[in-house]
């Protein structure tokens, strides 16, 4: 059940009705009906797969109120080891079992041996952002940060909420549980502010995302043989825009979403763009899964015991984002994406040391101004190198791409391509220009807008979505 799809506007209207119209007193039963609303649209997808839902929610329901009744920090640790090896468990054989055992048998089968064993393991939609979430519980209770919560539908509705199950934000119960403790009341800027978040993410993914892809994304990289050097570079810039339009859109659905309902989820991208290196770039870019491994992985183990150790940090962060690569699939080519941006992270954490209390002469505004321009365009640069990994299905493809951006001999230009690169470039600039506060801003005008007005934008913008569908294609992050 596709966020742009009929099926989603059914389900979503009829959620709001029953939430506000007959059970917006009646707590328990909201909460129960929005359980119900968010197995029923899991298990559109396959119904099978809900029972991962279940074990998830009574392994960390259990485990937590386990954890927090322990007596001794020892029993605290065993608690939480059960809730951990139970997720990540389940996580990897779904999402790696094949991938380590098709490179452990490569690896045997140059001194002769193979082992047995191989399924077809299909990957549940949703579990590498649940999982995280459900853990996130355990592990709060275990640092102290939350107390558990003694009702099991409060405890499944934030591990299946439906707006943000498949893919994230990533929510963290102490952010979600205690708004199902409050009164619900209703607010009717809040709701059309949630409108304003599902038609601006309806416009992104249809009218960006979804156009930037099957124009000029998918031709270069189906067969980047037929495609020279600008072609590659415009492809290669264009997927970086496809992606962030395409993620943001699911996030901007399902916050609007959670917000006519009355709930509220965290932001997920606060202008990716305008970041002037690497480690402003992740604390902009997917924010809720950044902010979950910096807290949970890289703090752990850059804090440590004993004295000091000025590697440690640098070491953290690498095998951070290695871990980071990791979650977003089984292949190489993630984890060579962990690795280039855990090497990057480094080298930026480094040269920001270094240059710490060193004061430099002021330079004049507009040397300033094209300095930071400068300092964004190579961050794009970069970030786009390195999701070209994302896209590709080995190593061998991704550097047949590499080997065309850097070919001077293949510096041939498709006119069709050329065109859309150029509007690509512009819609880069575009999102240079604006800032999230400045978006915050339209949101707010259209908030203030008369009704008939809001209306009018609301049909509009459904009709056009309506009349553009005519292949859906899913989300990107539904694969990973």
């Amino acid at each position: 059940m596709l966020f742009h799809s009929l099926d989603y506007a059914v389900l979503l209207i009829t959620v709001w009705i029953l939430a506000w119209g007959f059970l917006r007193t009646q707590l328990r039963l909201r909460h129960l009906m929005l359980l119900a609303a968010s197995y029923l649209f899991y298990c559109a997808w396959d119904w099978r797969f809900a029972a991962l839902l279940v074990f998830s929610t009574l392994l960390d329901f259990l485990a937590g109120r386990a954890i927090y009744e322990a007596k001794s920090l020892r029993r605290k640790r065993q608690f939480l080891f059960v809730s951990l090896i139970g997720n990540l468990g389940v996580l990897v054989f779904f999402k790696y079992y094949n991938f380590f055992l098709d490179n452990l048998n490569h690896l045997l089968s140059s001194v002769g041996f193979s082992l047995p064993g191989y399924v077809e393991v299909i990957l549940p939609l949703g579990i590498s952002f649940y999982t995280f979430q459900t853990l996130s519980y355990s592990l709060d209770i275990y640092f102290g940060k939350l107390e558990p919560t003694r009702s099991l539908v409060d405890f499944a509705l934030f591990v299946a909420f439906f707006p943000q199950l498949v893919a994230g934000p990533i929510v963290r119960a102490r952010q979600f549980l205690p708004q199902l403790e409050r009164p619900v009341e209703f607010d009717e800027d809040r709701m059309i502010s949630g409108i304003y978040r599902i038609l601006k993410g309806l416009v992104k993914k249809v009218f960006i995302a979804d156009l930037i892809g099957l124009h000029l994304v998918d031709p270069v990289f189906k067969d980047p043989g037929n495609f020279g050097a600008l072609d590659s570079a415009l492809a290669m810039l264009g997927f970086y825009m496809q992606l962030g339009f395409d993620f943001s859109a699911y996030a901007d659905i399902a916050i609007g979403s959670a917000r006519t309902l009355g709930f509220e989820l965290p932001e997920n991208f606060r202008g990716a763009a305008r970041a002037v290196n690497l480690a402003e770039f992740w604390r902009r870019w997917h924010i809720t899964l950044f902010t979950w491994v910096r807290d949970y992985l890289f703090m752990p183990m850059t804090v440590g015991r004993g004295r000091s150790r000025p590697l440690r940090p640098y070491i953290s962060i690498f095998l951070t984002m290695t871990l980071i690569g990791l979650w977003h699939g089984a292949a190489w080519t993630f984890i060579a994406f962990g690795v280039f941006h855990g090497a990057g992270l480094a080298v930026t954490r480094w040269w920001g040391r270094r240059s710490r209390g060193r004061r430099l002469p002021p330079r004049p505004a507009p040397v300033e101004f094209a300095l930071t321009w400068c300092k964004r365009a190579g961050t794009i640069f970069l970030v786009s190198l390195s999701i070209v990994l994302f896209r590709t299905e080995n190593i061998g493809d991704a550097f047949q791409i590499y080997g065309r951006l850097f070919c001077p001999g293949q510096w041939v230009v498709d006119s069709q391509l050329a065109r859309l690169g150029v509007a690509v470039l512009g819609l880069a600039t575009i999102l240079h220009l604006t800032t999230f506060d400045f978006r915050q801003q339209v949101e707010k005008i259209f908030v203030k807008l008369p009704f008939p007005l809001q209306g009018a934008v609301l049909v509009l913008t459904l009709a056009l979505v309506k009349m553009s569908l005519t292949v859906q294609r899913s989300f990107v992050y539904f694969q990973f």
